[in-house]
């Protein structure tokens, strides 16, 4: 089904239109939430904006920042965000999407020092203060060069190719805590792993079929998240790690992370939530970057594009966002603050609605 371009042109007219169709979508005539500053790990931050980089394959061959990256990376942290995400760094060669995508290493640490460090003096030459800066470690699994998927899921691509072995997992866990040693050393404030939109350490969490250590219950399809931040709490001294998660895949169960088994499209909570629990009284990680879905299978689910052919109105997708964001559970949120996605979808009114999930305390910040 086609649906409609977005028309709503102000805060009532979109408020009208939700409570129409019954969506959880508490925006606010004001964003004066937004513009609060907030404490994090003893940094000041000097609003609640967020920025996440967009993917784009300008890396050299060796992943290092070109002149063009750092004039990217630059102009973000130029901008009025409070906190700047970099878009996912490839811990490893053979875990990169395409060769030209960003890759940490000894071999390109130089470069990514001097990118963090004119991201500072972008934002100095601005008057501004430099936002907080974190660096997003990933590796792609069955979306690489050559796929390395965790799991069998038979609606996702390179189903046919050869799982990652046990062996190579317990490897990267050790790549993990060394790339993160080499993002404190080039001046990132904060690290966090990519487990979203069903990349390697995504599709870990959801590998119920998978035999050995890593798959099967809830303790062995987290174990390789977990012992990945334990190698990085082991590797970094000044800098916080943080953790970019899907709260559900929105693929119907047996393979998806944060969904229900009685009903094959409906989020749960209680994994994502317990997970998120675990990861802050272990690893003290406080800032959560909420994701959903996956853009090689369902785009829809965060990014709906007007005129596509989707299988459900946008608001639809972006209040399940909101919804699952504020599902959770309160005592969790005193202590770790969460980070609403990206709706671009709303254009003008996004600020609206990442303001009155602030302001309802559904979440900490939104990126806009």
């Amino acid at each position: 089904m086609q649906y409609p371009a977005f028309t709503a042109q102000n805060v009532t007219s979109l408020r009208l239109e939700a409570q129409q169709k019954g969506l959880f979508l508490p925006v606010s005539e004001s964003t004066a939430a937004l513009e609060q500053t907030e404490l994090l790990h003893g940094r000041e931050i000097k609003n609640r904006k967020v920025m996440q980089i967009t993917f784009v394959s300008d890396a050299t061959e060796q992943g290092a920042p070109t002149e063009a990256t750092v004039q990217r990376y630059a102009a973000a942290a130029s901008s009025s965000a409070g906190m700047v995400w970099s878009e996912p760094i490839a811990i490893c060669p053979e875990g990169r999407m395409d060769k030209a995508q960003l890759c940490l290493t000894q071999e390109t640490l130089p470069a990514f020092t001097a990118m963090v460090s004119a991201m500072r003096q972008a934002a100095q030459n601005q008057g501004e203060a430099a936002p907080i800066l974190i660096a997003v470690l990933d590796h792609a699994g069955r979306y690489a060069m050559i796929p390395q998927p965790v799991d069998r899921c038979p609606v996702l691509s390179h189903e046919s190719a050869a799982l990652i072995s046990d062996e190579t997992l317990s490897k990267l866990i050790v790549t993990v805590g060394e790339t993160a040693r080499l993002a404190e050393q080039a001046g990132f404030d904060g690290i966090a792993i990519h487990a979203a939109h069903r990349n390697l350490f995504s599709e870990s969490l959801a590998a119920f079929s998978r035999d050995g250590v890593f798959g099967g219950d809830f303790e062995d399809r987290t174990r390789f998240l977990r012992d990945c931040f334990t190698a990085a709490s082991l590797t970094v001294n000044n800098s916080f790690l943080c953790i970019r998660l899907n709260l559900y895949d929105g693929i119907p169960q047996p393979h998806g992370w944060g969904m229900a088994f009685e009903d094959a499209y409906a989020p749960d909570l209680s994994e994502p939530s317990l997970l998120l629990r675990v990861l802050h009284e272990l690893y003290d990680v406080t800032l959560v970057s909420c994701e959903a879905g996956d853009p090689h299978y369902n785009p829809y689910v965060q990014c709906p594009v007007e005129g596509d052919n989707l299988p459900e109105h946008p608001l639809v997708g972006i209040s399940r966002l909101c919804t699952c964001t504020a599902m959770i559970d309160s005592a969790l949120q005193q202590n770790v603050k969460l980070i609403l996605p990206n709706c671009s979808y709303l254009q003008q009114l996004a600020p609206h609605l990442g303001a009155g999930m602030i302001a309802e305390e559904f979440a900490s910040f939104a990126v806009l």
